[in-house]
């Protein structure tokens, strides 16, 4: 049952990575961050059931890489993409709507921060 649930949280994880990418190239920008999150946050969340067994209901993607002692490296990149869950979803933070808040470069930084945090998830499995 595990298994079963571990899998389909990283195939969720690895669509929203392809959706952000889908998202990026055609200028999205604010779809392609809050992907990126959704990405990272469901591989952690993969990973951490296959080691506890259990599913914590968090979006803080700092917890969960504590749940999992990621190196501070990816405790880094994880601090820098967990603030965008509100920004990317709500308008009323910042003073801009999200489709507002988010270019080009910010969105391939985020992009290459999700990569990093995947491919080291992939370790972990």
């Amino acid at each position: 049952m595990i298994r079963i649930e571990v899998k389909r949280w990283l195939k969720m994880s690895r669509d929203d990575f392809d959706s952000a990418q889908v998202n990026f190239d055609n200028k999205k920008y604010y779809v392609c961050v809050f992907l990126c999150q959704q990405s990272v946050e469901k591989g952690l969340k993969a990973i951490v059931i296959r080691k506890t067994g259990e599913l914590f209901k968090v979006h803080d993607l700092i917890l969960l890489g504590k749940k999992l002692n990621a190196p501070e490296g990816i405790l880094a990149e994880c601090d820098k993409i967990n603030g965008v869950y509100l920004d990317t979803r709500y308008g009323d933070i910042g003073g801009k709507v999200p489709s507002e808040k988010f270019d080009m470069n910010m969105a391939k930084t985020f992009l290459k921060s999700t990569n990093k945090v995947l491919k080291w998830l992939e370790k972990e499995i």
